[in-house]
């Protein structure tokens, strides 16, 4: 870890990457999309970038004219398959479970899109330990823009410039946004992006490898 960690009064989590392993399912919906357009299955370092923004944003980017049809598309198998690839990272429950416990507020604040968020927690049974939900489409900006992680502070009755909220994510997208938020950027590197990639952005997060650590941690603070 880089640097120490202040008492929160508040944590923050992303999803995709952070508490659940969407890959799979992610992946799965591009090579499907992929294969509709007649473009070669989509490789890691693709999806790896892909990943860090919302789809609603980079779609345009991809396909042009054809960006409202394509994410029809994309979103269409995501809802039908979204459930078969719902992988919580271990230990994340607990860590949740542990953070209610402290007393503290959670959220999760994600570019997944909003109605599958709020779908994807009740499934697992996590919804008594997550205070609020943020997911793209909810705010007029989506990560990196810090309209959701404000959001979702004012609903708490948070104030990210005078209490302390750590907010947990696992890509550059995620730090830009906390730091935007007056939020303290936490680094997760069991998702796609490395600390590595961290760094080549100008970006020095306080570095926690999982779920575990970071939980030991916050342990620590109490």
């Amino acid at each position: 870890m880089n640097g120490s960690l202040e008492r929160p009064n508040a944590i923050f989590f992303d999803w995709d990457g952070t508490l659940v392993d969407s890959v799979p399912l992610i992946r799965a919906g591009y090579d499907d999309l992929y294969a509709h357009y007649g473009l070669p299955p989509i490789t890691m370092d693709q999806l790896a970038r892909n990943m860090r923004n919302s789809a609603r944003e980079l779609f345009p980017q991809i396909f042009g004219d054809q960006a409202a049809q394509a994410l029809a598309h994309f979103y269409d198998y995501i809802h039908a398959h979204h459930f078969d690839h719902l992988i919580p990272y271990d230990g994340a429950l607990d860590f949740l479970k542990s953070i209610h416990g402290k007393g503290l507020k959670t959220a999760i604040v994600s570019n997944r899109k909003h109605e599958l968020l709020s779908e994807e927690i009740p499934h697992l049974g996590w919804s008594n330990h997550v205070d609020f939900i943020v997911g793209a489409g909810k705010c007029a900006r989506d990560k990196p823009a810090p309209d959701q992680l404000l959001y979702a502070a004012e609903e708490l009755g948070i104030d990210p410039k005078t209490q302390v909220i750590w907010y947990v994510g696992d890509s550059e997208t995620d730090l830009i946004a906390a730091n935007h938020a007056h939020m303290i950027p936490i680094f997760i590197e069991h998702g796609l992006r490395s600390l590595d990639d961290c760094h080549a952005a100008g970006l020095d997060p306080v570095h926690v490898v999982d779920i575990a650590a970071l939980k030991l941690q916050l342990e620590a603070l109490f």
